[in-house]
């Protein structure tokens, strides 16, 4: 496990002095990607530090004795690298008739989740308003990195954190500022389930 503060502007300014944004990077690059979540001690700690979240939100990993620790730790980094400095991440949705939707968004990642600024009426927030299981991918696909979770749609007021990362990252843009004809603004919050993480194109 590896944990990193993240949600930086370009120009290394931290996003907002009130939130605290720790990268969890639940993942083992495994010859068969074996996931689990950790248990013991330290899994008691967590949930003590973290009494706000239920136990299967933390995806605290035990590393398989036959994982090389670092190749693992080495590829943490490299994730960790990614989330702050990549723009763009294709987000997959589910339309009402099971076919797949797919566009790129922009992102911040924040205390293991994805954030995504959208439009209420926009078709991938209806999507997930249905059916709230998606994927996540980032762009270079010569070492892919696909996350799979399950999105939640918050609607009003929106978290001041959320918004102040995504300003710093994108150039002082205000997510929270409606767009016509997309409606009022929503957030999704998206909690990563699993990590698929292969480092090179199958």
């Amino acid at each position: 496990m590896i944990t990193s503060p993240i949600a930086q502007s370009d120009h290394g300014k931290s996003a907002s002095a009130r939130s605290v944004n720790v990268l969890t990077i639940p993942v083992c690059q495994c010859a068969d990607d074996v996931v689990q979540p950790l248990e013991g001690t330290l899994a008691n700690e967590v949930r003590e530090s973290r009494p706000h979240e239920d136990s299967t939100r933390g995806r605290w990993l035990r590393q398989p004795p036959h994982c090389d620790a670092e190749a693992v730790e080495t590829t943490q980094t490299a994730l960790i690298d990614r989330l702050e400095r990549e723009r763009n991440v294709w987000l997959c949705t589910l339309r009402a008739d099971g076919s797949p939707h797919v566009t790129p968004v922009w992102f911040v990642y924040l205390a293991d989740r994805f954030w995504i600024s959208s439009g209420a009426r926009n078709r991938k927030v209806r999507n997930v308003v249905n059916d709230p299981r998606v994927s996540l991918a980032l762009e270079d696909g010569d070492t892919p990195c696909v996350a799979e979770g399950r999105a939640h749609v918050h609607t009003g007021t929106l978290r001041e954190d959320v918004l102040a990362a995504i300003s710093a990252k994108y150039g002082g843009w205000d997510a929270a500022t409606q767009i016509e004809p997309y409606g009022p603004r929503v957030m999704l919050e998206i909690p990563v389930d699993r990590w698929l993480l292969k480092g090179a194109a199958q």
